[in-house]
């Protein structure tokens, strides 16, 4: 099977990598969530004070987060590869319980730190920040489930314009 020798592949690449790459990318992705994480918690102190002091929200807003990446390592495996739609329905959360910039903030520095953790190009993130960016600002006056259809396919429109644009260009690059 073409996957397992791809998987044993990587695993021998990555036992075969010296004990101070292994250090240094641990390392930078450290740097990196605490980062993201500090621009966040930054961002909630300032312009959302009542979240930053209410334990219980921080509390589900961190679960959901965890949930979310639960899913999202469920789901963007095969025969799924449908990674996106926790993404998507998380931001959709955000932006209905906080504002629509905590949503665009908290989904873009998930979203980075997705990418780098899993060692992906930039093509990836272009990819879940557009559609999350489509449904977040597209997310005004919601009063039915059906906007909320609408919205998510909104947003599945924005995600296969941007991998469509992004392939174009690697293949420009190439």
């Amino acid at each position: 099977d073409e996957r397992n020798f791809m998987r044993e592949e990587t695993r021998a690449y990555q036992d075969w990598l010296p004990f101070s790459h292994k250090l240094q990318r641990g390392l930078a992705l450290f740097l990196l969530m605490s980062l993201m994480a500090t621009l966040v918690v930054l961002y909630v102190v300032r312009y959302q004070p009542k979240l930053a002091k209410d334990t219980a929200q921080i509390v589900k807003v961190s679960v959901l987060l965890v949930v979310t990446h639960l899913f999202w390592l469920l789901l963007s495996r095969p025969p799924w590869h449908a990674g996106l739609i926790p993404l998507t329905f998380t931001a959709m959360v955000l932006t209905i319980a906080y504002r629509p910039p905590f949503a665009l903030l908290t989904s873009f520095s998930f979203c980075i730190a997705l990418t780098a953790s899993k060692g992906n190009n930039m093509d990836h993130l272009l990819v879940q920040i557009t559609g999350q960016a489509v449904a977040i600002l597209l997310m005004r006056n919601v009063r039915t489930r059906t906007h909320l259809l609408e919205i998510g396919a909104a947003a599945g429109l924005g995600y296969v314009g941007m991998t469509v644009a992004a392939s174009l260009l690697n293949h420009q690059t190439q």
